[in-house]
């Protein structure tokens, strides 16, 4: 018999001689169902987090430039845009919101939002806003219909009057996300200059900072929307962290548990532990009988843990399993999303709790001395 071979029977083997050694078992089990947990947890909310990052890519263009001295280029990777509060009136149903008038509002409406309408019309005139179904509702409009947009800021001098803009609904989107259904409208810059005739016009680009600045190296601000969504975009990751930490609190108690096993079988196999010296095992030896054991429950359970996670992702993806099961629970549709390098430093914090807990006992089975063990219980 080799000693490889002497090893895992030793470790599997029961002391009845069967394979069914619940003691190497239970905590392979429960580091699966940790890796399980930490990667099902992780991969939710990171398709969560990709889903709600995608939206607000969709509708937020990438920069905004702040600098006052920059002229706007003609290229389409820039637009004139207008974002200030207004009051929206519909027979009489008055309703804060923020108004952001966009010069390439028909490209904007064609592709960034596109995928968001949930009824969407022609109208072949600048007057048209699209709506979110929250406000939608609350101002009791579909498409079509005619709302007043009015600026409480913008007065007219002559009248006392507040500048007001009468405009149709040609489309309402539905993004469950933060604010946008229930306090924003999205119109042409047409509109924007008429209604808010005191504001500033912004520059926004689909360009990243650094492609700006590469390329205009004079400017000298300019906000990301990352930025301005800065404290909800910390929020969702301190979440994720949070809820994958269960995860790991399952693993961190699967190795106490291993820890708490093992050291209560060296203390059963004191005396076979002294026979094994005496046969001419060295301390070494008998240490890595149980530095294998605790190695073994970290590999196999975090294999088992991750082919178990990679089935559910592969089910979710063709099946849509975490929507059909949280129906209620779920504000929108998402894919689970892992990467694989992720799941591999899953793994190995896995593998190395459960290395950290088979230290003391394989140090202390070695250290046993021969007569102690060989006269154990006598």
């Amino acid at each position: 018999m080799s000693k490889i071979e002497f090893y895992f029977k030793y470790i599997f083997r029961t002391v009845d001689g069967n394979y069914y050694n619940w003691r190497f078992y239970l905590p392979l089990i429960g580091v699966a169902f940790g890796i399980i947990a930490v990667t099902l947890t992780f991969s939710i909310m990171q398709g969560m987090e990709n889903e709600v990052f995608n939206k607000l890519e969709a509708i937020n263009y990438t920069s905004i430039i702040n600098d006052e001295n920059f002229i706007k280029p003609e290229s389409k990777d820039f637009t004139f845009a207008i974002e200030k509060k207004a009051i929206a009136n519909n027979l009489n149903e008055y309703r804060v919101i923020n108004v952001r008038a966009i010069e390439d509002f028909n490209n904007f409406k064609a592709t960034s939002m596109a995928r968001f309408f949930l009824e969407l019309t022609t109208i072949n005139n600048d007057r048209q806003v699209i709506i979110g179904s929250g406000l939608a509702a609350k101002l009791g409009v579909s498409v079509s219909d005619d709302i007043e947009l009015i600026s409480p800021t913008d007065i007219n001098l002559f009248t006392g009057v507040p500048t007001a803009v009468k405009v149709e609904v040609s489309g309402i989107f539905n993004l469950q996300l933060l604010n946008y259904d229930d306090q924003y409208i999205f119109t042409n810059f047409v509109v924007g200059k008429e209604l808010f005739k005191s504001a500033k016009q912004q520059i926004y680009s689909n360009l990243s900072h650094e492609e700006i600045k590469l390329r205009f190296p004079e400017i000298s601000n300019i906000t990301s929307w990352q930025s301005m969504h800065l404290n909800f975009i910390s929020a969702m990751r301190l979440e994720k962290l949070a809820f994958s930490s269960f995860g790991f609190l399952i693993i961190l108690l699967s190795s106490f548990s291993s820890f708490s096993i093992m050291c209560v079988t060296v203390v059963r196999r004191v005396a076979e532990i002294g026979i094994l010296r005496t046969l001419g095992f060295t301390q070494r030896m008998i240490g890595n009988i149980y530095f294998l054991q605790s190695s073994l429950i970290g590999i196999l359970g975090g294999i088992l843990g991750i082919v178990v996670s990679k089935i559910f992702i592969i089910l979710d993806n063709s099946h849509q399993l975490i929507t059909n099961l949280f129906t209620s629970e779920i504000m929108f549709d998402f894919s689970l999303n892992i990467e694989n390098q992720e799941i591999f430093m899953i793994f190995l914090i896995a593998l190395t709790i459960m290395l950290i807990a088979g230290i003391y006992p394989s140090i202390y089975a070695s250290k046993i001395p021969i007569l102690k063990s060989l006269n154990y219980n006598k």
